[in-house]
């Protein structure tokens, strides 16, 4: 088999791979994005050709595989999720680095506006309670559009509240002493940042964009599943997390037995199945 994780947004370039590099081999293509031009053809019968004779296509998502089922009219797919290394995690997250001090939440990954939508998490922030009880925002990450939000941030007059503490190729020693983790995306695959702070017990304040946060996020269970886009939603779910004690300790316990059927030995089980019944 060759499984390809590859972005494919040239259909003349896939159809050259498929023709003269793939010709004889047995294809599994994956789909990692909910905004399937980054790996099927914008035009839907380019599409169907090129990944409709594959052994298979994976999608990240169950919301991903129906889009590509219903939208390219392919019959074939399969939801298999992004595994996580739990003893990793873990160990990780126990790395001795300089935290924070105080109550803080936390949002981690790469800074672009028109993906993270960072922007309705500042303004979110900035209108929640939390800059009252001296609750920090602090951001793990770097991206073209940094400077973008450290502007709003300035003219917000939130400096010492929304903290930048750039890249970091361990965010899990901020993620294991958050209170929360917050995820504002315009649109994702399968949102590992959800994963990663589950398994370590911290809940998550998500909006459901398309896909993944709603196949992970339980409210009242690991966290709070907010409306896309409402930002009002949003702010009470923070104020909430922040100020009724027994919902957030309930969060807080069933946080990491919700994301047990991530673990890499489920999802490798999944795999195996598949090339199986491929064979």
């Amino acid at each position: 088999f060759v499984i390809d994780t590859r972005s494919r947004r040239s259909a003349l370039k896939q159809l050259a791979i498929k023709l003269f590099i793939f010709k004889k081999a047995s294809l599994i293509f994956m789909v990692h994005s909910y905004n399937l031009k980054f790996y099927l053809s914008k035009k839907k019968w380019v599409g169907r050709y090129l990944y409709g004779s594959a052994k298979e296509l994976i999608g990240v998502s169950e919301a991903i595989v129906d889009r590509f089922k219903r939208e390219y009219k392919i019959k074939k797919g399969v939801c298999i999720y992004n595994a996580f290394d739990e003893s990793r995690i873990l160990k990780l997250s126990e790395e001795k680095v300089l935290l924070p001090e105080g109550t803080y939440i936390l949002s981690y990954g790469r800074i672009v506006d028109t993906v993270k939508d960072y922007t309705f998490l500042v303004n979110a922030y900035a209108q929640s309670i939390l800059p009252g009880k001296n609750i920090k925002l602090y951001i793990l990450g770097d991206g073209p559009d940094k400077n973008k939000i450290q502007n709003l941030v300035k003219e917000l007059a939130l400096e010492d509240l929304v903290i930048f503490n750039g890249f970091t190729s361990n965010p899990f020693p901020y993620v294991k002493k958050a209170c929360f983790t917050t995820l504002t995306s315009n649109y994702e695959g399968f949102s590992m940042v959800l994963i990663e702070s589950l398994a370590l017990g911290v809940p998550v304040v998500s909006v459901d964009c398309k896909s993944g946060p709603s196949e992970v996020v339980v409210s009242g269970r690991n966290g709070i599943l907010v409306p896309w886009k409402k930002k009002e939603d949003f702010i009470l779910a923070m104020n909430k997390m922040v100020t009724n004690n027994s919902f957030y300790k309930g969060c807080r316990n069933g946080a990491t037995s919700s994301v047990s059927k991530f673990k890499m030995d489920n999802i490798g089980r999944q795999w195996q199945t598949i090339l199986l019944q491929k064979k």
